[in-house]
């Protein structure tokens, strides 16, 4: 294999930077969050002339009379972040080559997004054959917004929404399925139970229909019993009490406080503690929260020892310790790093070299090994270095006892 040229090694390297990199991907995220505003104003900006064609509010301006000019801010904006996602496309191409859809699935959304405002771009709002997918292309383009979860995925507590968002899934199905079953049962019995009142002849007009309206079918009475169970029970129980039977309060009074207020409170309980317990298995999560712990540690270190070293010359000497042993505040603040005030001498001695002081990086790297329980892995290390200490004192007694044997001593 030939060697690789050195301006295809520099090209790389410069579409990496442009395409590949963090700073590239919060460049491109902020250009959507920009796109992303502009589409929000533009709807707005479309909802002066929906106004207009209802009348609404005898409303007779239009939305270029409104916000004059917006409509061509608009389009520039449109332009302008279509062909930076274009660009942005055709580059990752260039650069990632066959691997471009496998690198992450977020390539292949792209290229359709980037496809869909193409056709945008390409059809003429002027010719009827083209509107309708025009306003579909328009629709589609809401799929940009989409981007801003691979953009808000750089921020950890964000990732962390979105990986706990990802890991409900399941847990969500099964709960909504086990709700379900019960609200349809519900309101097959309720449906069922109402249909005599419903078709009396003797009964209210007007009441009969209110009560149709709330339970006169299956689909009816399952949006009445979802609105009962996670909702407003108030206006469905008023409506069977006052016209159907006043007994009929101690049904919802019931069913709100075991189903409305039980179930559901469990299912919702399990349904947060499961998902919060599969994002906690998320390996950049826990690498996350490692080094958060890891950098407050070091952190209170560094401010424990500022604290000790009371002449500020950056070394800690015996002396200094022993003025400020009796302090409550250094003792709490021992231990909070799992140190006991009653070890301190004990840990100058260890972490002194001989030259009576100790420096900053010594303090913290001598406190972190000291701090906490011993591990089994420290003890197994202990326990083959105690093995191997004991096999070169057996070799040297036995090394001794040769020697001796071979030169005996007079007993004279």
């Amino acid at each position: 294999m030939g060697t690789v040229p050195s301006w295809l090694v520099k090209l790389e390297a410069v579409l990496i930077m442009l395409f590949a990199s963090v700073r590239s991907e919060i460049l491109f995220g902020l250009l959507i969050l920009l796109n992303a505003f502009f589409m929000c104003v533009e709807i707005q900006y479309q909802g002066f002339d929906n106004a207009r064609s209802v009348s609404y509010h005898g409303r007779t301006r239009s939305a270029e009379d409104t916000w004059p000019g917006a409509a061509e801010v608009f389009y520039h904006v449109g332009q302008l972040c279509g062909y930076a996602f274009l660009v942005e496309c055709v580059g990752k191409i260039c650069l990632y080559r066959r691997r471009f859809f496998v690198a992450t699935p977020w390539n292949g959304f792209d290229v359709i997004v980037v496809l869909a405002w193409c056709g945008e771009a390409w059809v003429p709002e002027a010719k009827g054959t083209g509107s309708s997918m025009l306003r579909a292309l328009r629709l589609f383009r809401l799929m940009r917004l989409l981007r801003l979860v691979r953009f808000l995925k750089i921020f950890g507590p964000i990732h962390l929404i979105l990986r706990s968002i990802q890991a409900s899934v399941l847990v969500l199905f099964w709960s909504l399925m086990l709700l379900v079953l019960v609200i349809s049962i519900i309101a097959m019995a309720m449906s069922q139970t109402l249909t005599s009142f419903i078709r009396d002849d003797a009964q209210d007009m007007s009441a009969r229909m209110d009560v149709y309206e709330g339970w006169g079918s299956f689909t009816r009475a399952v949006i009445s019993i979802f609105e009962v169970t996670l909702a407003n029970w108030g206006p469905p129980c008023w409506l069977l009490t006052n016209h159907v039977n006043e007994n009929w309060f101690l049904f919802f009074l019931i069913y709100k406080c075991s189903v409305g207020f039980a179930v559901v409170q469990v299912i919702l309980s399990v349904f947060i503690q499961q998902t919060f317990k599969v994002a906690a298995r998320d390996e950049r999560v826990m690498i996350h929260e490692k080094e958060s712990a890891s950098k407050a540690y070091y952190s209170n270190l560094e401010n424990l020892f500022r604290f000790l070293d009371t002449s500020g010359d950056g070394l800690l000497t015996y002396d200094e310790l022993q003025d400020i042993v009796n302090s409550r505040e250094v003792g709490t603040w021992f231990a909070s790093v799992g140190l006991e005030l009653d070890e301190i001498t004990d840990l100058f001695e260890m972490l002194d070299t001989g030259s009576g002081t100790i420096n900053q990086d010594e303090f913290i790297a001598g406190v972190k090994c000291l701090h906490g329980n011993a591990r089994s892995v420290d003890l197994f290390v202990l326990k083959r270095e105690i093995a191997r200490i004991n096999c070169l004192v057996t070799q040297i007694h036995e090394d001794f006892a040769a020697l001796r044997g071979s030169h005996p001593c007079d007993g004279d």
